[in-house]
Order: C-alpha cells, then structure tokens, then sequence
C-alpha cells in the first residue's frame, strides 16, 4: 500500500494544492520547502484527513488557535463583504496497492463565515464528511463507505494507535523513547506484527473455556460454589500479577535511569561532597582567623606593656637593689603585715593555720611588733615599692621565653591560615570544573539517591506480590483438583468436560505459539534495529549494544557495559528512533508508507550521508515520503538522493506571500 495522490483545499496554507507521488525504481518522494510554506502541515493534511486529528499543530506556526480554513478565503470574504453559510476545508488522500486496487479517503468540513461586532469563522464540527471509495483493481467494482464504516477500513490498514510509526517530524524522533513507553511500543508492534490477532484469539478462547465452565457448573449446586471461589482466587492473583508486572515495568525504568545517571556521573565527584568540604573548611578558616587575631591582640598589647616595663627597667633595677641592700644591712624591716598579726593577738588563732596562740607565741608576736615598727616614711614608701619594681625586673628577665611563646602561638595559627587557604583553592578548584553544570550535577546526585530507595521499594513491593501470587496459584491448584473431582462425578458434565479439556490444551498451545512468535520479533527487531544503528551512527560513537526487553523497552549501551541512552545526542537519538521503527516495519512485513518532515534535522556530518544511505535502501521496497527545508537538503544530502528521487516537489509562496505554488519533477 502507498500513498498516490494528495488533495488539498482551502486547508491553512493550501488554498488548492494537489501532489502527485508516482513511483520508480526506488519508491522516494522528495518535497523541498522553505519555513513558514507548509511542509509540517502538510503532514497534518495526511493525519486530518486519516484520522480528523493534527498531532503536528504545536510545530507550525499555524497554532491551535488558527482556524483550519485557508486565511486568503477569510480575507477575500471580508473584502468582499461576501458572508457565506458554507464554505469547506477538504483533503483527499488516495492510496494504491500492486493490484491495482485504489482506495480514496475524504474528508471535508464546512465553515459558517458570519460578521457581527466582529469576523466569525465557526467550523461546523457535526457536519464533518469522512468517506473512503475502495475501487477493485481487477472488475472496476467501488465500495463506499462513511463515517464510522470509513473509520473501521482505515484503522485496518493504517490503525490510528500506531500512526506515530509511520508519520514523523524531526523533533519527534529525537523525543520518541521518552514520549512512547514500552507498553505503547509493544502495543504498536504487536499490531504491525498482527501478533495482537494471536493474542485476540486466546482472550476469546479463554472466554469460551469459562463459559463451558459456567454451563458445567450449573448442573451442580456444588461445582458452582468451587467456581465462585476459583473467580475470586484467580482475579486476585491477576491483581498481583498485573502489580508485579507494572512494578516491573517502574523497575526496569529506574535501572535504566540509574545506569544512564551513573554514566554521566562516571569519574565525577559528587558536588555536594565538595560543597560540604568547602563549608567545613571555610568554618575552619573562619576559627583560624579568630584565633590569630586573639593571639595578634595578645602579642601587641605584651609589646606594649614591655616597651613600659623596658623603659622603667634601668630605674627599677637600681632602686629594687638599694631596697634589697638596705633590707640585708636591717635598714629597712622585713616585709611583714602588721595588721594581721595584730588580728591574730586579738583573736588568740593564727591567721594562717587556725591554731589557738599559746603564751609564748602571743609573747613573740608582740616582740615582733615591738621591734619592727616602721621608723620613717620613706621605708614604708620603699617597701610598698618592691613588688612592682621586683615585677617589672623579673617581666624583663622573663621577655626573650614570653615573646618566643606568644610568636610560636602566632606561627602556629598563621601555619594553619596557610594550610587551609591551599585546601581552599583545591576544593576551589575542583568546583570551577563544574561550575556550569553544578546545579545539574546536584540534581543528579540527588535522583541518583531517590532511584536507589525508590529501586529498594520496588524489589520488596515485587516480592511482596510474588509470595502472593504464589499463595494464590497453590491455592488455585487446590480448588482446580477440587473441581475436577466434583465434575468427574456426574456424567452429565462429560460433554462439557471434553469441550473445556480441549479448550484448555489449545490455549496452551496457542499462549506457547504467542511467547514463540512475540520472542522472535523481538529478538528479531532487537537485531535489525542495531545492525541498522549501527550502519547510520559514526566510527567514534560510544554507543555500542541495544537490548529490548519482554516489555519492548530499548535500552542502549556503551563499549563499558554502561546504558548510554541518557547521555548519547539528539542525532544518535533520532538515528535509534528510526532505525527502531525500520526494524519494526521490516521483521513484521507491516505495508505501509513513511513520511518524515525534516528527518535529518538532528544529525550533522557523516551520519547526515548514512542517513541518507539508508533511506534511500530503504526506499527500494517501501514508499519514503521525505520533506526538507532547501538549507537541509545540502548539495552532499542531495548526491545521495539524486540517483533515486521517483517525484522531486519544491513549493515556494507567491510574489504576494499568500499562495503555496509548486514545481514537480517526475523523475521515476
């Protein structure tokens, strides 16, 4: 099946515009336009058409918020003053098949044109006409069908579910793993493969057995009891076989996620650590520097008193050996305190130890006061003197060992305020590396933490249903064998017994058949898609290993073993998108055509020509619909394609800007 024709009127750009897609010896069709011309809704004019949908809208700037119906009409009415009840937007889309056989596919929706305060355009939804004419290629006889019957023959050949595999923009297939998940994937390849026609007939059949079961159980009163609870046993292992599988599914994602974020943090340090080393360290610094600035303190204010101390020395010096001098000759009396020992006279208890005087102890320290009675002023001038001269002497003495110590203590803090300012400009050094992707960096460490609690929770939850699940299969056992003894016991049973027996060996025969047939496709797509990535990526590419799992989930590995599908670029993106949809197409024998706008305008350089190497191959056996922006379709894109072009289309806007005209090459 390909597309022959496209007819386009009053649809956004297109006032009337039709395009003829004749085959060659290679079935490509080339169509070159400039921005703003209409090459993405040129798509959209295929999707509306098949299916009244325009998936591509956000990429035009013909928004959402544009009406379907060609401006230039708009304008013309309001020029005019020509307000009209009906005025249609209608897409013809024709496809051919190798007998000859034609299917024409309309679809047309009327526009109400009204000025009140303002111009009103209402498209008139309920009125829209899709109809599909199927002409016979061998007897000329025409089937027609509308609405909902036209909506049932195309969902057969080109299903709505899957048309994201054979119409695609550029953007599109850069974003195709994260915006379709593996349950949509399988869903779509067990389509194209028909596998679901398979999986169909097992519901069916399965449906059948348990109606059997049903009529048998009906017999006995018995027999429908054990039925109620193998209902009820069975849908609760379902529910946990359907939690496991979906944990699964969670499972997988975030391993992948995990081996993508460990990729990309392979050999960097976590920023956070560092971040927190600096803090710490910073902290450290801040405890240095006060500490200095206190033994700084310290050392200027003991300068300060030593430079006092220094310049009395001479003078103290000399005094404190005349008071010593003077107290050796008993010029001077010692150094007592009279006070106290008058207070221990009055008191009968020695100041000093507490014991009671005796008479001969009292008797000395009267003695004592007796004879040592100052005798002038100036001795008790010089007595009163002595400890601060002795302290300023012994302070000098003391100078060269006090300074040697409040230095060291100032070396020591200033070693240290060395030590961690070089810590500094390491840790320092090693943020500036990141200094761009910091804030990414953290994120990533961040997610890397969550994945792995949230890894944890889904194996225990896995586990959890598993045991379950298991409880209930032996459960089941139980109650089948139950039901299988009670059903052995009334012949009346027998025929219904034969019918569910044999339902039962062909549902294994069929379930074996469906793992058999969905284990190759996906081996074989596993295959086919990376010989093809593999052919269109260039020689330096890390990627290096694809794995699609049960679950047709695509995970892409580099020469380490490490999943690479996070950090590999949009180009290699964009090549896996389609090597993975060529794969599919080609193992499942799927006929149908693709159209790709823009379809390398991710890549650059040498996979910009194997791109184009492998569309044209492709091209041999299936219809390519390719559009490009003429900056696209460069002069080494274009000796690739030249040798294999069937139609080359170029559109360009008028003089006035207003209509798309076009200039068709039938080279095939």
């Amino acid at each position: 099946m390909r597309f022959k024709q496209i007819e386009i009127h009053n649809y956004r750009q297109y006032r009337d515009l039709t395009l003829e897609f004749r085959p060659g010896d290679h079935d490509l069709q080339l169509i070159v336009a400039d921005n703003g011309v209409g090459k993405t809704n040129l798509l959209n004019a295929f999707t509306w058409c098949l299916y009244g949908d325009e998936p591509h809208l956000g990429n035009s700037k013909y928004d959402a918020g544009e009406p379907k119906l060609n401006k230039e009409v708009i304008a013309e009415c309001v020029q005019n003053s020509v307000w009209v009840e009906n005025v249609s937007v209608i897409v013809t889309v024709e496809l051919g098949d190798a007998k000859n056989s034609t299917v024409k596919i309309k679809r047309s929706v009327p526009f109400r044109l009204l000025q009140k305060d303002g111009l009103e355009f209402i498209e008139k939804k309920a009125e829209e006409q899709f109809t599909v004419t199927v002409t016979n290629g061998i007897d000329g006889q025409a089937l027609s069908l509308k609405n909902e019957g036209a909506t049932a023959y195309i969902n057969r050949y080109l299903p709505e579910s899957i048309r994201e595999y054979f119409f695609f923009d550029g953007e599109q297939l850069n974003t195709y793993f994260q915006e379709t998940k593996g349950d949509r994937i399988k869903e779509a390849v067990y389509s194209i493969s028909q596998i679901d026609v398979l999986s169909r007939t097992i519901d069916h059949l399965k449906t059948t057995v348990s109606g059997k079961k049903r009529d048998a159980s009906a017999i006995s009163s018995s027999t429908a009891q054990i039925y109620k609870k193998l209902d009820e046993l069975k849908q609760t292992r379902d529910g946990d076989i359907d939690r496991i599988e979906r944990n699964q599914s969670s499972l997988f994602e975030a391993k992948r996620r995990l081996s993508d974020i460990d990729g990309q943090l392979r050999g960097v340090e976590d920023v956070r650590g560092i971040e927190n080393e600096r803090e710490a360290a910073l902290e450290l610094e801040k405890s240095y520097l006060e500490h200095y600035k206190r033994d700084q303190a310290k050392y200027y204010e003991f300068v300060r008193k030593m430079m006092a101390d220094f310049n009395l020395y001479p003078v103290a010096k000399k005094t404190l050996d005349v008071i010593e001098r003077m107290e050796r000759e008993g010029h001077l009396p010692p150094s007592i305190d009279p006070e106290k020992l008058q207070k221990a006279l009055s008191m009968g208890t020695c100041t000093l130890c507490g014991h009671s005087l005796n008479e001969d102890e009292r008797a000395h320290i009267e003695a004592m006061l007796n004879q040592f009675k100052v005798s002038s002023e100036t001795s008790n001038i010089l007595s009163s003197m002595r400890s601060e001269l002795k302290r300023i002497v012994d302070s000098v003495k003391r100078y060269p060992a006090e300074r040697k110590r409040v230095l060291q203590s100032l070396k020591k803090d200033e070693q240290g305020l060395e030590q961690i300012g070089l810590r500094l400009n390491d840790i320092n050094a090693r943020i500036t590396k990141f200094a761009e992707s910091s804030d990414d960096l953290k994120r990533l460490f961040e997610e890397r933490e969550q994945l792995d609690a949230e890894i944890d929770s889904l194996n225990q939850g896995i586990g959890a249903f598993q045991s379950k699940k298991d409880e209930m299969d032996g459960m089941i056992s139980v109650w089948e064998k139950k039901l299988n003894a009670e059903l052995e016991k009334d012949k009346k049973t027998e025929a219904a017994n034969r019918a569910i027996s044999f339902g039962n060996r062909a549902l294994s025969v069929l379930k074996a058949a469906e793992k058999a047939i969905v284990d190759d496709v996906r081996k074989r797509m596993e295959s086919r898609t990376e010989a093809l990535f593999k052919g269109l990526v260039w020689k330096n590419s890390k990627c290096d290993r694809i794995e699609l799992t049960e679950r047709y989930q695509l995970s892409l590995y580099d020469r380490q073993g490490y999943s690479c599908a996070g950090t590999c670029s949009a180009a290699e993106r964009s090549l896996l998108a389609l090597s993975f949809t060529l794969a599919m197409h080609e193992v499942s024998g799927f006929d149908s055509p693709l159209f790709i706008d823009t379809p390398i305008a991710r890549a650059s350089g040498e996979n910009r020509e194997n791109f184009a190497k492998t569309l044209v191959e492709v091209s041999k056996n299936k219809q390519l619909i390719l559009a490009f922006t003429p900056d696209e379709y460069s002069e080494a894109i274009s000796r690739e394609f030249e040798p294999a072009i069937a139609t080359y289309t170029r559109l360009r806007l008028d003089e006035q800007e207003s209509e798309v005209m076009k200039e068709v090459e039938y080279r095939g």
